[in-house]
């Protein structure tokens, strides 16, 4: 993304915010730039301290369902950055005497979304044929 300096063009330098994401690039190790995707940080910090001030009042069971609940689908950024919030809960529970949220609360790979199913092809094809 561009934007109209004072002097020409350059490179925009503010990720894109849109529906509590983070939408970025960056230069990588091949030195190529790459999208990166992340929780906006006030966003993962209202999520953080919701999660962390929960862990010493629930369940097991009842923090895994809120790690369920979280709206993110999870790119490699916002993996590392739930990961983090799973550290610093477990962190929480640990100084209150709990047992620790296991990893396997986090919904760690992305669901593959098919916007072009067979079945809503066939129906296509009959609408146009009918």
């Amino acid at each position: 993304m561009r934007t109209l300096g004072s002097n020409g063009w350059w490179p925009m330098r503010k990720p894109i915010r849109f529906a509590g994401y983070s939408i970025g690039y960056k230069r990588g190790v091949d030195r190529r730039w790459h999208v990166s995707v992340r929780i906006a940080p006030d966003e993962y910090l209202r999520l953080k301290s919701y999660l962390v001030g929960l862990a010493a009042h629930r369940s097991v069971e009842n923090i895994i369902v809120e790690f369920q609940r979280v709206p993110f689908d999870p790119y490699a950024p916002i993996r590392r950055q739930l990961l983090n919030i799973l550290r610093a809960v477990n962190r929480a529970r640990k100084e209150a005497g709990f047992e620790p949220v296991p990893f396997t609360a986090l919904r760690l790979r992305r669901r593959i979304v098919k916007p072009f199913k067979a079945e809503e092809r066939e129906h296509v094809v009959s609408v146009r044929a009918a």
